[in-house]
């Protein structure tokens, strides 16, 4: 997993809202985007150099889906064994969430040393 995350946090900083909407709709962005703010999403992995899985919860019961991105960082698309198949709210759940957590891989500095705080 750690030798394909740069190249993906990479892919999912260049993935904007616009390529989601494209996809599927302004309707599944905003309830993709609720899903995630709840943190509906879970047991997130790479799937290839270019691609993510996850379960997410819905409203009854859980679905596994699927994220595949581009090698330019586009949103190529996903499957989701939800009711629509794919390109839906859920998949866009993934996209949001792995954006927001892998997308930060390599963002960060070099470690500080912690400092101990003193007690007041």
């Amino acid at each position: 997993m750690t030798s394909q995350l740069p190249e993906l946090a990479h892919l999912l900083r260049r993935l904007t809202d616009d390529d989601l909407r494209d996809l599927v709709g302004a309707t599944s962005l905003h309830r993709g985007r609720e899903y995630c703010r709840q943190r509906r999403v879970g047991q997130l992995r790479l799937n290839g150099r270019r691609g993510l899985v996850a379960t997410v919860r819905g409203s009854g019961r859980s679905y596994s889906t699927q994220v595949d991105l581009t090698e330019d960082g586009g949103f190529l698309g996903g499957d989701c064994t939800c009711p629509l198949g794919g390109d839906c709210k859920h998949v866009v759940a993934v996209a949001l969430t792995a954006r927001q957590t892998l997308g930060l891989a390599g963002q960060i500095g070099p470690a500080r040393p912690l400092q101990a705080v003193p007690p007041p």
